[in-house]
């Protein structure tokens, strides 16, 4: 069975600004073009609005689990766009099993779970940064990145406001 989650999410108190950017490696294979939001975003896990209709896909991603080096099989299709206060996120993942949820406790297993994350960089320094993630049913995490290596660049206890809404198709789509 293929089933497919759409999620969208909301930065809630985010502040950003499109600056200079500098040669990191990756940023010129995985540059996504984000354009302002064109109408109203509702936020309900459905992506249907002219926004997302206009808007560039990053797609081509890698696995995290069972092995991080190899491109991930299954599609996994990601849009962003903001608007005077809010970034918005969209994701469309395609999964050709049930999803493995752990938990459906908030900042719980959930890297033991399906789900789908981003990570803001606003330094674009590599070295700190922002992680939001969910799972297919909206389970909600976010970790807050910064110096040291492993589990000490990991801080699970960092707490944001931020909405999700997810919605789940038996057979792919948008």
């Amino acid at each position: 069975m293929k089933a497919t989650f759409t999620t969208l999410c909301l930065s809630l108190f985010f502040h950003f600004a499109i600056g200079q950017s500098d040669s990191r490696p990756n940023q010129q294979d995985y540059g996504l073009n984000i354009q302002r939001a064109i109408d109203e975003i509702r936020l309900d896990g459905v992506v249907e609005e002219k926004t997302w209709q206009k808007a560039d896909i990053a797609t081509d991603f890698w696995q995290k689990s069972p092995k991080d080096d190899i491109k991930a099989v299954l599609k996994t299709e990601m849009m962003v766009s903001y608007d005077d206060n809010f970034l918005y996120v969209a994701a469309i993942c395609h999964d050709s099993t049930n999803h493995v949820i752990t938990t459906l406790k908030r900042d719980v297993g959930f890297w033991d779970s399906d789900g789908v994350g981003i990570v803001l960089d606003p330094l674009n320094q590599a070295t700190s940064g922002f992680m939001f993630g969910t799972s297919p049913y909206g389970v909600q995490t976010e970790v807050l990145l910064g110096g040291g290596s492993g589990m000490d660049n990991y801080n699970g206890q960092w707490d944001n406001r931020w909405f999700v809404e997810t919605k789940r198709y038996r057979i792919g789509g948008r």
